[in-house]
């Protein structure tokens, strides 16, 4: 069975080809597209058994462009022939779905009316469901969750400060990048089986950031709440903020909650507080020369180890740091910076290691670079479902 997965960015696409037999998955082609909307849009093709990677810049407007665009790419090397399921990245269930799910009418209507509460992400991932139906229309498509791999979290990990009366399944903190952690969870299991950490901490820094306290491989803390907002500060999301100090922001200048959650979503983070970019490779070449872009990375790497020595209260201790993610994976300035501030925890990176495993031997906790790869456990969840589907109890 071919399998396809669509794993949609707030300004990137991933697609991947997974040949599945046997419940083993091996990966057929991958592209992707960066920069959506930008003016340098960078698209990356590999297809096996050669692996040699074509790329290309240009602009692609949209993500329904994108996906159409690199749909094509794959229909042209022919990796669509025989695909017989697709799975699509969607970052909030909204407390509506218990796992992935086959995605008929009454599904789209339901990820539609969720769609608000992570704005950046939501959206785009409707328009590749819309582009993708177009191409592939007589074979299902399944929704994958990043919310599934907390589902199992503590009640207490779980509920929010409001009153009980507004509390409910679809009102609490549902934690997200948990694609992310899976894959990790499951490198480190298939790579590290006879250490495999029992007390883990999964740090996912790209566009977003998350960090996930995983115990005996399960979630049971995260830093993002109710909706992917909360937590580090990100991009261009603000992180943990003072809900007051909002109110009072929104008040003073006479803005709609629209206005507000645009703010904060789209405004804030790394892109506010440097005034110039939301993006950390471009931060970390100012850096030198501007202290604002500074003092945005310090305040990020500061908010990210707070994060996780909190996060130890959860396990009563901690093995393992995983960084995975565009910048926990690429940047060891940022690695450095925050594990630096663990030091109290025993943590100690070696000046020589190479990844995977960066830590020191003289390190209590050992500090692993994962590359992450969600469209591979989008795929595995969809090989699954689509089991069940053809197979029904």
């Amino acid at each position: 069975m071919r399998i396809l997965s669509i794993n949609c960015g707030s300004s990137s696409v991933r697609i991947a080809v997974h040949d599945a037999e046997r419940g083993s998955l091996s990966e057929h082609a991958r592209v992707s597209c960066s920069n959506v909307g930008k003016p340098a849009g960078r698209v990356r093709l590999r297809v096996s058994p050669s692996n040699q990677a074509e790329n290309w810049t240009y602009k692609l407007e949209t993500h329904s462009q994108a996906v159409h665009h690199l749909l094509y790419l794959l229909d042209r090397e022919h990796c669509l022939e025989g695909v017989q399921a697709v799975g699509h990245r969607f970052v909030h269930d909204g407390g509506l779905f218990d796992g992935p799910v086959h995605i008929g009418p009454e599904q789209r209507s339901k990820l539609e009316g969720v769609a608000n509460l992570a704005p950046l992400h939501m959206p785009a991932s409707l328009v590749a469901l819309e582009a993708a139906n177009i191409r592939l229309r007589q074979i299902p498509h399944y929704a994958v969750f990043d919310t599934h791999f907390h589902k199992g979290m503590p009640r207490v990990a779980q509920n929010t400060g409001l009153p009980a009366a507004f509390l409910s399944p679809q009102v609490r903190r549902f934690g997200f990048h948990g694609l992310s952690c899976e894959y990790s969870v499951h490198w480190l299991r298939s790579n590290f089986a006879d250490r495999f950490p029992s007390r883990l901490i999964v740090i996912h820094l790209g566009s977003g950031a998350s960090a996930t306290a995983v115990l005996d491989g399960d979630s049971v803390e995260t830093t993002m709440g109710f909706t992917p907002i909360s937590g580090i500060p990100m991009a261009t999301r603000s992180g943990d903020i003072d809900f007051g100090a909002a109110l009072h922001l929104a008040d003073q200048a006479g803005m709609t909650v629209a206005e507000l959650q645009s703010m904060l979503s789209e405004r804030s983070g790394l892109c506010g507080l440097s005034g110039s970019s939301g993006d950390m490779a471009d931060l970390l070449v100012q850096a030198p020369d501007d202290p604002v872009a500074q003092s945005a990375i310090e305040y990020f790497c500061y908010r990210a180890a707070l994060k996780i020595a909190g996060l130890t209260a959860s396990m009563r201790g901690l093995d393992a740091i995983v960084f995975t993610g565009g910048i926990g994976e690429g940047s060891a300035t940022i690695r450095q910076s925050i594990c630096r501030q663990l030091d109290h925890l025993g943590v100690e990176l070696s000046d020589t290691a190479h990844e995977p495993l960066i830590s020191s031997t003289n390190s209590r906790i050992g500090v692993y670079v994962v590359r992450c790869d969600e469209n591979s456990i989008i795929a595995r969840h969809v090989m699954k479902s689509q089991a069940e589907f053809a197979n029904p109890a």
